[in-house]
């Protein structure tokens, strides 16, 4: 090993720059004007800096549709221009203001709620669509819905030292208790971290609001609190009421469960729950907090929803289907507006297409009760043997066109590119390999490995056909941030378009050689008909 020798100038010329390294680093670490309580303390200014920052930090800002890059056409792809990632986008706002009518009746959970008014609209909205583009073979089945839980009202307000906040942010979560008769409980306040077992060591939480502090993994869906069970543990111990904080940058308002059952359980935004632990964290031994909480749940009977479907026929009774779920919570921008405008703009190029183009017969479902009762679920499943009958494919249409974005540090930044995608393929020999062929042509970002099984409404019917999905889970999900804002035209596009050229292909490929082989079933098949 040969040894570096240096000479006294280039020591003399290293400490030099060693010093001025170490005498201006301390100035990089802080503001150039520090207040004089924090000029000798640069590292306790920053982080009073980061604390005002993160407190300060309101809502994410998305580039403009017409802001990101659309990915190149090639002579293999150019046949599928026509699928335009601008109008399924005018599909999710018109979906948008079809929720808004519920918001603007006054229902506090609104959007497109199974067995709602709304989901009564976005049918014959669909149906408007279908027979819009020439399908004229449009069906509706009429279902009936088992009484429906349903969050009617609820209001929760913090209060200390002669000093109220209104809890804008909390949702009732699912699933939980209302307090009894609707009336108000005035609760004691106490924090207890991730809510982990270590967490509630030596606590005493009986008749208290316990709040939980719960890391987004990466969204409200699946968060360390639901993880851990911390409501559930809050709630065998004696806890009157809890409080679920997901720490997503900014003020979300989420529609997810608290994991409680027996007693009030809300979701909150990260900002709401940041201000309720300061102020239990500044309030003085004996004086903590009280929360004002009041929750009114009901079970609604003799509700009613229906599957949708348009049947554009092909050369043979084999059949493409493609199901997407309608419903949604708020927005319900990605989940599941995109899914549906996917659906319609394939249901739009292949009505287009001459018949003896059209191998298999195509027909564009749309799936009513995904996040409450999956009664269309459970009326496909009945019905298998007839409405999936000689099917080569059915594809699950679901959250097909967000942004991607990221935490940095106290905030949530999207990006100009999708978020990634969950996917699945499951059935014969010859369809993965033309499936991740055809992503992979449209650039369709994918993780790593496979999900074992199909994902949401496929999760139920994927053992009833060969069955692909590609499916996003973002930080926006069942959230009242999931808005038109968030949907990526480009990234809705490819993905619409890759389900076009997959179809086409597999127009070449024996049904027998798409099929689950003889004697084989999905890897999950199960009867299990419950919505996420």
């Amino acid at each position: 090993m040969r040894r570096v020798r240096m000479n006294k100038l280039q020591i003399g010329f290293g400490m030099l720059i060693t010093g001025l390294v170490l005498g201006f680093a301390p100035s990089l670490l802080r503001p150039q004007e520090p207040s004089a309580r924090n000029a000798a303390n640069p590292a306790s200014e920053f982080q009073s800096r980061q604390v005002r920052a993160e407190r300060d930090f309101k809502e994410p800002v998305f580039f403009a549709p017409d802001a990101t890059p659309r990915w190149p056409l090639t002579s293999e792809t150019m046949p599928y221009k026509s699928i335009s990632g601008d109008r399924m986008l005018q599909y999710v706002r018109e979906l948008a203001e079809i929720a808004h009518h519920s918001r603007d009746r006054g229902v506090q959970l609104w959007g497109r709620i199974t067995g709602s008014p709304e989901d009564a609209e976005t049918a014959q909205w669909f149906m408007q669509k279908l027979r819009a583009m020439g399908i004229t073979d449009v069906h509706q089945e009429a279902l009936d819905l088992p009484p429906q839980t349903v969050p009617k009202s609820w209001e929760a307000a913090v209060s200390a030292n002669g000093q109220t906040l209104k809890l804008e942010s909390a949702v009732a979560a699912r699933g939980a208790a209302g307090t009894s008769n609707g009336s108000t409980l005035d609760l004691e306040a106490v924090y207890v971290g991730l809510g982990t077992q270590a967490d509630f060591a030596g606590r005493d939480v009986k008749g208290k609001a316990v709040f939980i502090y719960a890391e987004a993994l990466p969204g409200a869906w699946k968060t360390s609190g639901t993880s851990y069970g911390a409501g559930r543990r809050a709630e065998e111990l004696g806890a009157a009421a809890v409080f679920l904080t997901v720490g997503i940058p900014g003020n979300f308002r989420t529609a997810v469960g608290a994991g409680t059952s027996k007693i009030p359980g809300f979701t909150l935004g990260f900002r709401d729950g940041q201000a309720v632990r300061e102020m239990i964290e500044q309030s003085s031994a004996g004086s903590a907090p009280h929360v004002k909480v009041r929750s009114v749940i009901e079970s609604v009977p003799g509700e009613k929803t229906s599957l949708v479907w348009g049947v554009i026929p092909g050369m043979t009774d084999e059949k493409v289907i493609v199901n997407a779920h309608r419903d949604g919570y708020f927005d319900a921008a990605d989940d599941n507006a995109t899914g549906v405008a996917t659906e319609l703009a394939l249901a739009e190029y292949f009505a287009k297409l001459p018949k003896e183009k059209r191998r298999r017969t195509v027909v564009i479902l749309s799936n009513p009760g995904h996040h409450n009762t999956a009664v269309g679920n459970q009326w496909l499943t009945a019905h298998k043997d007839t409405f999936f009958a000689k099917a080569a494919l059915l594809i699950n249409s679901e959250h097909t066109g967000q942004y991607g974005a990221d935490f940095y540090g106290y905030r949530l930044l999207p990006t100009n590119a999708p978020w990634n995608f969950d996917w699945y393929v499951g059935g014969g020999p010859k369809l993965a390999p033309i499936v991740i062929k055809d992503w992979d042509l449209f650039g369709i970002s994918r993780y790593v490995a496979a999900t074992a099984s199909g994902s949401g409404d496929l999760g139920a019917l994927d053992h009833l056909a060969p069955s692909i999905d590609l499916i996003q889970a973002t930080p926006f999900y069942h959230s009242d941030h999931d808005t038109p804002e968030t949907i990526s035209p480009w990234c809705i596009e490819n993905v619409t378009r890759s389900y076009a050229k997959i179809i086409d292909d597999l127009n070449k490929v024996p049904l027998a050689d798409l099929a689950w082989p003889p004697g084989s079933v999905s890897p999950r098949s199960r009867t299990s008909t419950s919505g996420n």
